[in-house]
């Protein structure tokens, strides 16, 4: 526990309602769950000894409109990676 507060990782508790704000709203798109994505890969990263987020923090499946859940091939794991990168970025206030 000590290696991952002195990497600064486990600082604050993130949650859903948190993040929903910053999402670039789509539509035919449940905020919530897309919301509860990137929590989930947060929180993956925080846990590990990574010094950066990667494709191996994303989760291998999410649920879909109707809350089912369903895989995540590679490509689209690429894509969330990028889009959470893009939203740390924009919510310090570096873009």
């Amino acid at each position: 526990m000590r290696r991952y507060r002195s990497a600064g990782k486990l600082g604050s508790n993130i949650r859903v309602n948190d993040i929903v704000w910053h999402l670039d709203k789509r539509v035919g798109e449940n905020w919530y769950v897309q919301a509860k994505f990137v929590v989930d890969t947060l929180k993956r990263y925080m846990s590990s000894a990574d010094e950066l987020i990667t494709t191996a923090h994303v989760p291998d499946r999410m649920r879909d409109k109707n809350g089912a859940f369903k895989p995540i091939d590679h490509s689209v794991k690429m894509v969330k990676h990028q889009f959470l990168l893009l939203l740390i970025f924009q919510s310090a206030g570096f873009l």
